[in-house]
């Protein structure tokens, strides 16, 4: 067969890992998809087809979704509805999360300078403490632009650290 695409491959993968997660033998599996009205299937077919050698129809693929209970879009990879939209609010809030902790963070450090010259109990730390919020918060940040945008293939690193009265550095 020739090249294959991600979704075939996505496929293929699944579904050998359905079947050896329920313990099937290609065998079973064939027998199993006989029973659902699959004809001319054999253990060799499914062998050709979760290697790629053979394409699977969607009669097939129908009824290997029944089979394993998962929808068609599940084996191919693809989220359902349901899943995007979940995925869609999580997004959503993460974004919307981000935009809170940015302005909270903006606060902070605006709001160091107001401590220069003053003389308290505690000022260092209290000067401390609104250091942590603030790296934690960017930290937090930094987590959930991830979460708002999965392509980022790491999590990125920060070059900054807030040093006394909210005036970045670099690392």
């Amino acid at each position: 067969m020739g090249k294959q695409s991600s979704v075939e491959t996505r496929f293929r993968e699944r579904v050998k890992r359905e079947r050896e997660r329920r313990g099937l033998s290609q065998s079973d599996l064939a027998k199993q998809l006989s029973a659902k009205g699959i004809h001319s299937i054999y253990a060799t077919t499914v062998a050709k087809i979760e290697s790629g050698e053979r394409a699977v129809r969607i009669d097939e693929a129908a009824a290997l979704a029944d089979l394993f209970g998962v929808s068609t879009d599940a084996l191919m990879g693809r989220a359902t509805t349901a899943e995007r939209d979940r995925l869609y609010a999580v997004r959503d809030a993460a974004l919307q999360a981000r935009f809170t902790l940015g302005g909270i963070s903006t606060t902070l450090i605006n709001t160091f300078p107001e401590l220069d010259g003053l003389e308290f109990d505690n000022r260092e730390v209290v000067v401390a403490a609104a250091e942590l919020a603030v790296d934690s918060i960017d930290a937090a940040i930094t987590a959930l632009l991830v979460v708002d945008d999965p392509t980022v293939p790491q999590m990125p690193q920060r070059s900054y650290k807030v040093s006394t009265y909210g005036k970045r550095s670099e690392r």
